[in-house]
């Protein structure tokens, strides 16, 4: 579990045959970090789980946007990712079946809604109050899909100031990134908050005929609202929407393809046919909570919908003459 502590200030006094001189250390103190790890909110040092928590500071500060760069920020956590499927292991702990039957041994949720398709991994992620790792099987609160661990992503909510933010980058490979947030109250009981973020750089890879492998080409919006009609009663809505297209993964290298007969070497790596990989996802998702029941009891009803299509090409020529393509669709 991270902990902030504050600086130790040290003055160093240099002089001519004089000894050095050091101030008294300050006394440290620990900020108190607020986690819903087990379903409702209390202390990150109270909490009887193994995590590491990620605060929106510590998000930008170590270049976190998607679940690959978590997992290089966090040592515990490793991104599998070949022909266009992934898999997250945490400790070690992961199940590589990515097919439409197979089960991820590690839960990925973004504020409570879990993503159970290997190629929901590469959505963005922006707009971030905190991420929690946690470590170690989790089953009793996240279900069977949790023996590595489970990784809960939440955004920012909706409050009464009005306020925003917004980012640029540029980088190599032509490298343009934009994030921005725009909150805003509409009254007394109404408070919105409108975010997005647009990915994009050249690819690191030429394999020709394919080119501009390990590309990216994401765009998405999110717009929240927070509300409460009335006293106890609060209410959230968050509508989302997703959408990448790029090359995807490429061979590192090619050898060039021969007529019949070949061997075993010159078939190897054999780029022929073009890849691709296009995503497109529609989330809405909603949480009311109502507090006045008896006993300081509250009752919270999550629900929502989400619409993904996923079209992935990878090269499936074989040693022949003859290009061929291998397509994937999720709809």
């Amino acid at each position: 579990m991270t902990k902030k502590t504050s600086r130790v200030a040290v003055a160093v006094a240099m002089a001519m045959g004089a000894p050095l001189a050091f101030s008294q250390q300050e006394s440290a103190q620990l900020e108190e970090v607020v986690v819903t790890a087990q379903k409702r909110e209390e202390s990150a040092q109270k909490a009887a789980i193994s995590m590491t928590v990620y605060s929106s500071e510590e998000i930008v500060t170590a270049g976190i946007h998607d679940i690959a760069s978590l997992a290089t920020a966090d040592p515990s956590m490793n991104l599998t990712v070949s022909n266009g499927a992934g898999y997250v292991a945490v400790r070690g702990i992961a199940s590589t079946d990515v097919t439409e039957i197979g089960d991820p041994a590690v839960a990925i949720s973004r504020d409570g809604f879990f993503t159970n398709r290997s190629y929901g991994l590469y959505s963005s992620m922006y707009d971030i109050e905190r991420i929690e790792v946690l470590k170690g099987p989790q089953g009793t609160l996240f279900g069977r899909n949790s023996t590595g661990g489970a990784i809960n992503i939440i955004t920012r909510k909706p409050d009464r100031e009005v306020g925003g933010y917004a980012a640029v980058d540029l980088g190599s490979f032509s490298a343009r990134n934009f994030e921005a947030a725009l909150n805003a109250p509409l009254g007394d009981r109404v408070q919105l908050r409108v975010s997005g973020i647009s990915r994009r750089h050249d690819g690191y890879r030429d394999n020709a005929p394919q080119r501009d492998g390990d590309d990216e080409h994401s765009d998405s919006v999110r717009i929240q609202l927070a509300f409460q009609p009335f006293e106890d009663f609060t209410g959230w809505i968050s509508a989302q929407r997703d959408r990448t297209r790029g090359v995807g993964d490429v061979s590192l290298g090619t050898r060039p393809i021969n007529t019949f007969p070949v061997n075993f070497d010159s078939r190897r790596f054999a780029m022929q046919a073009e890849t691709f990989t296009n995503l497109d996802s529609t989330r809405l998702r909603w949480e009311l909570n109502y507090a006045g029941l008896p006993g300081g009891a509250t009752v919270t009803y999550l629900g929502g919908r989400e619409k993904m299509s996923w079209d992935h090409a990878l090269d499936g020529t074989g040693g022949g003459p003859v290009v061929q393509q291998f397509l994937q669709s999720e709809h």
